[in-house]
């Protein structure tokens, strides 16, 4: 009976260093950058519409079948980002990944505080440069400052009813991601 349970709590106590050391590893082995998937979706510089969500087909993990979304994958190396978009009532949040999936901004139709969205995306540099010459044209945009010169900025705005999908789409579609001149 006591070499059973010797055996028994060896097993465990093995069992345990295994389980730990794969929920260390498993972060070193997943994908750690993300714009190849979005480089899928379409030209970078742009926004491209995702596929929606259905049971066969999840375009992003945990995507929500009642969220419309749209993605560009941005580059600063010439200079800002601008993101504009003219979205219709209703919840929308925009954020913005780094390479390796990491969220370096985020915002919504709330904290926004008005219904059209436009925002400069700048790296410390680029945002410095902005500050000492700002643009007229830029007097209402959003900055924001990211520590990455890459990234992916995702688009989601609720459709709750499939009559408004069309409307969304065409909306996400006119959005513009592109350099900020």
């Amino acid at each position: 009976m006591r070499r059973l349970l010797l055996l028994l709590l060896a097993s465990l106590f093995l069992a345990g260093i295994v389980h730990v050391g794969t929920i260390l590893t498993l972060p070193a082995l997943a994908a750690r950058d993300i714009r190849p998937l979005f480089a899928s979706f379409g030209a970078p510089g742009a926004f491209r519409l995702l596929p929606a969500a259905t049971p066969q087909q999840i375009p992003l993990p945990l995507a929500d079948p009642q969220m419309t979304l749209a993605a560009c994958v941005f580059s600063l190396g010439k200079g800002p980002a601008r993101i504009r978009a003219a979205l219709p009532r209703g919840f929308w949040s925009l954020g913005v990944y780094g390479p390796g999936g990491r969220s370096l901004f985020s915002l919504n139709d709330r904290s926004a505080g008005r219904g059209d969205l436009d925002m400069v995306i700048a790296t410390t540099a680029q945002l410095t440069a902005l500050r000492a010459n700002p643009p007229a044209s830029m007097e209402q945009a959003i900055i924001s400052e990211v520590g990455a010169d890459t990234g992916v900025v995702i688009l989601r705005v609720f459709a709750g009813d499939p009559t408004r999908r069309a409307e969304i789409e065409a909306a996400l579609g006119r959005a513009n991601c592109a350099a900020a001149v």
